[in-house]
């Protein structure tokens, strides 16, 4: 940002002085693919009046600052600061609604994964600046937001004493398998906690949360991918809400080896450093979820399962020999089985590929490839995965959300991702075995 923004966000911030609830709200209207210039005000007054919305419900005012990053860039200069700030202002009636824009946020990054944590960081570092007694970050599509996910991302850490708030989404059963297969049940079977998205991207977090993540320098770089980790170590209070709807970019299946490696690193990473912390965890932690459910039927576009197939085979033929330095050989017979029936009829079982997900975790620890390599190399076994989720979906498996009762146990008939994320957590004392005693594992 340049000096004269940075320094009228300075002196918004000695005005406000402390804040009890901090709002960021990160779609900088990326989202809104073909959106005229005119539209990202739009988006940000409709946000800011589901905010007010949201607050009102509160049992008691709550003192509201917003990060805004939905501001078109040419705007920044156009006086709509102040106008902003007066408009807040006068909706809470007393000065308890303030608008600080975008460029409080900072500067640009190298990648985009690069400028959304930079982000996160800079908006729980201004929530520790400001003491506020709750932070929510919102980065979902402003399209489908509405008050009730500013609500129950806020009210269980600001009247409750929760401290860390993950969402639950409703989507389409092809939509978020990346979070579906890997990142929640790992996250799950690890930390304890039965949590749906663990890793947000729409987050609450309580003024504790926010001391401890900004505490931990090695939670720095990947704040979100940290926050379960440092929130479970430190022995603070989890939950989860419905928020409802949310639409999910389309998934590019033709760049799926260089997407796996910026999302998966760092919470491979993250495993690594915080292995004293995940190896004492025992079970499932019971988590409360607020909020109702919405029970719809959502229509996805159905997945092209011959090219994945076609993509799982040519990695069993061809990638043998790199598999064989993280797999063991049992798995790697079990793969060559797979690979060789029909189209309709591949099924993956759960403990393999959860399995599967442990193997790369070891060995992205121990390098036993380049991590880059390493990670583009689960690729095609994803994509098996994926075909094999699809497959059985079409064949009549039931919904998508993993659905537990009141004691977090398994209900009968669980869905495939219930049974999956049971699968990692029976699957994990493996996973302890060849953390602890690597030198065991003889490919």
């Amino acid at each position: 940002m340049d000096q004269t923004t940075a320094q009228q966000a300075r002196e918004q911030l000695e005005e406000i002085g402390t804040a009890d609830l901090l709002v960021g709200i990160l779609d900088d209207g990326a989202q809104h693919a073909g959106a005229p210039e005119g539209a990202a005000p739009e988006v940000r007054s409709r946000g800011a009046a589901m905010l007010r919305e949201a607050v009102g419900k509160l049992q008691r005012p709550a003192r509201t600052v917003v990060v805004d990053n939905s501001l078109h860039p040419n705007s920044l200069h156009n006086g709509s600061a102040a106008k902003d700030a007066e408009a807040g202002d006068a909706a809470g009636g007393d000065n308890s609604f303030t608008v600080l824009l975008a460029p409080a946020l900072g500067s640009e990054m190298n990648s985009p994964g690069q400028g959304i944590a930079a982000s996160y960081r800079r908006i729980f570092a201004l929530g520790q600046q400001l003491e506020a007694k709750a932070c929510c970050i919102i980065a979902s599509n402003l399209d489908t937001v509405t008050s009730r996910w500013f609500y129950w991302l806020t009210q269980p850490v600001l009247e409750l004493g929760y401290d860390l708030v993950t969402p639950c989404y409703v989507h389409g059963p092809l939509e978020g398998l990346l979070n579906a297969s890997i990142i929640g049940p790992l996250h799950c079977a690890l930390y304890g906690h039965n949590l749906q998205n663990p890793i947000g991207p729409d987050v609450g977090l309580s003024s504790q949360a926010l001391q401890r993540i900004n505490s931990s320098p090695k939670a720095s770089e990947f704040p979100l991918v940290s926050l379960l980790p440092v929130v479970t170590g430190a022995g603070l209070k989890v939950c989860q809400a419905y928020v409802g709807r949310r639409v999910y970019p389309p998934t590019d299946w033709s760049a799926l080896s260089s997407l796996l490696p910026p999302i998966l690193g760092p919470i491979f990473a993250e495993i690594e450093r915080n292995a004293a912390i995940w190896q004492r965890v025992r079970g499932l932690r019971p988590v409360t979820a607020f909020g109702d459910v919405e029970d719809s039927e959502i229509e996805t576009e159905p997945l092209d399962t011959t090219h994945m197939i076609e993509s799982f085979q040519l990695g069993v033929r061809d990638l043998g020999e790199i598999w064989g330095l993280v797999l063991p050989p049992s798995t790697l017979l079990e793969l060559t089985k797979l690979a060789r029936l029909g189209p309709e009829t591949l099924r993956m079982p759960d403990a393999l590929w959860a399995r599967i997900i442990y193997d790369f975790a070891a060995a992205y620890r121990l390098r036993t490839l380049n991590r880059e390599h390493l990670l583009q190399a689960l690729t095609p076994l994803y994509l098996g995965w994926a075909a094999s989720y699809a497959l059985e979906l079409r064949a009549g498996a039931l919904e998508l959300q993993p659905r537990r009762d009141s004691g977090n146990s398994p209900l009968a008939n669980p869905s495939p991702l219930a049974r999956l994320a049971s699968a990692f957590e029976a699957v994990k004392p493996y996973f302890v075995s060849r953390w602890r005693w690597p030198d065991r594992f003889n490919p």
